[in-house]
């Protein structure tokens, strides 16, 4: 039995095992061919990363991709024109000038836990833009801004260790929770008024 044919067949085995039913043959093969598939692509990944790595041997300070990528720190899409790389990946040409220039650190290419993206503002914690604009005036959020060729900004980065209530202060659940709290407490403090003026009758 060819490789292939077992691959498929430990296909089957897992998907009944885990779905309780059994898996068409056209559908494992078709698992299997999509298995195989991101494989292979995982390997040239693989073996055009050791390339670069190599290559950045005799040239230390980076070179164009080779191709089309993402860039590590904004995610917009690069090529030879726009995109570098170096030991932190590959950047478009604005990220890599913040690099250069100390705007934002090299260890964010390394972690992306490290840092928030203004993206990450909207989807996460549903700050809108403007909203996000007007903290970074009023100095509510410490950003990092990556700037394009006409000096306005192309991303913001916003660091975790430089915005510690980031997540606490402007997360919609914590808002509720806070509201809700100070909802009890105002009421509480209420009752609390009306028992001491109603203990002060009592005793007059």
């Amino acid at each position: 039995m060819k490789s292939s044919e077992k691959l498929t067949e430990e296909i089957k085995k897992l998907y009944k095992k885990k779905e309780g039913k059994e898996m068409s043959d056209s559908e494992a093969q078709e698992a299997t061919n999509n298995l195989i598939g991101l494989a292979d692509l995982l390997f040239d990944i693989a073996i055009r990363d050791q390339r670069k790595k190599k290559r950045l041997k005799t040239e230390p300070k980076g070179f164009p991709v080779d191709g089309q990528y993402s860039c590590i720190i904004c995610g917009c899409g690069i090529d030879e024109v726009n995109g570098w790389y170096d030991w932190n990946g590959n950047k478009c040409s604005l990220c890599q000038k913040a690099l250069d220039t100390g705007v934002v650190p090299s260890f964010i290419c390394h972690n992306s836990d490290s840092y928030i993206k203004t993206w990450q503002l909207k989807s996460d914690l549903g700050l809108h833009i403007q909203t996000v604009k007007k903290y970074v005036r009023e100095g509510k959020l410490v950003a990092r801004e990556i700037l394009n060729e006409d000096g306005k900004v192309h991303e913001y980065i916003f660091l975790k260790k430089e915005n510690p209530n980031l997540i606490i202060k402007f997360n919609p659940i914590r808002k509720s929770y806070d509201r809700h709290r100070d909802k009890k407490h105002r009421k509480w403090v209420r009752e609390e008024m009306k028992n001491m003026k109603l203990n002060k009758k009592i005793k007059s």
